[in-house]
């Protein structure tokens, strides 16, 4: 019993370790790319202006009706973007042929997909309560209501929108050929909390925005370590040893 659960321990501290530095990593990014940052909450900000007063025409013309032949994919979709089918499911996948590959990259992929995605979520699901935006569908008056715990009036931001586009995000800027696909599958999910009239286009603009940063955050020093990774190989040093010698 003890053998097994010192096998276990072994197993997990390098997986914390990693869940550290990529944490490390995606805060490091952010702290020194304050132009960047400020540049993005700045378009953010711009996008939500313009589309506030245009969020009734612009659901009207989005979202389907009851009978129509889109609706159940549009339900499969939006059942299919929440958080554990679209993120936990894949990356169980990918963390396990990252380990069978031995795969130093694709386990740092691995878990900043999973660290984006849970802080994206995150941040939804504190704005949601904190503004307290009435759902389209909800049968209460439209607007910001402040602080609440009704589900009804958690309509802004989508977390839905957050988490899929908080997967997809690390990769498109990590591996953007891979990472395209994956954005445009993301930018589905969002499409389809329109479609059933469970968000408004600014819900899922500013979801959508608050995936991309997070993705920005743990997925461009990823991409860093890949472009110093031939370097590094013909130095003779591995791809862990020099992440831990010059992070990012």
């Amino acid at each position: 019993m003890k053998a097994a659960s010192s096998s276990e321990t072994r197993q997990l501290t390098p997986l914390l370790q990693l869940v550290r530095e990529c944490s490390v990593d995606a805060f490091r990014w952010i702290r020194s790319r304050a132009t960047v940052v400020l540049l993005f909450l700045g378009f953010f900000g711009v996008g939500l202006i313009y589309l506030f007063p245009q969020d009734s025409v612009l659901l009207e013309e989005l979202r389907v009706s009851k009978t129509s032949e889109i609706k159940p994919a549009a339900k499969f979709i939006s059942e299919a973007g929440d958080f554990v089918p679209f993120t936990l499911l894949p990356l169980s996948l990918l963390f396990g042929m990252a380990t069978i590959l031995k795969s130093d990259r694709m386990r740092r992929v691995t878990v900043a997909v999973l660290l984006a995605s849970i802080f994206a979520g995150l941040t939804a699901n504190v704005l949601r309560p904190t503004f307290g935006r009435a759902r389209p569908d909800s049968k209460v008056e439209q607007g910001f209501h402040g602080p609440t715990m009704s589900a009804r009036k958690h309509g802004f931001p989508s977390a839905h929108t957050s988490t899929a586009m908080g997967t997809a995000a690390p990769v498109l800027f990590a591996s953007p050929v891979v990472g395209v696909p994956l954005a445009v599958v993301a930018g589905s999910v969002g499409w389809s909390r329109l479609a059933l009239n469970r968000h408004h286009p600014a819900d899922v603009y500013a979801g959508a925005m608050i995936g991309i940063f997070w993705g920005m955050a743990f997925g461009l020093p990823l991409r860093r370590c890949r472009m110093k990774a031939p370097k590094t190989r013909a130095l003779g040093i591995s791809e862990a040893e020099d992440h831990r010698l010059h992070p990012a």
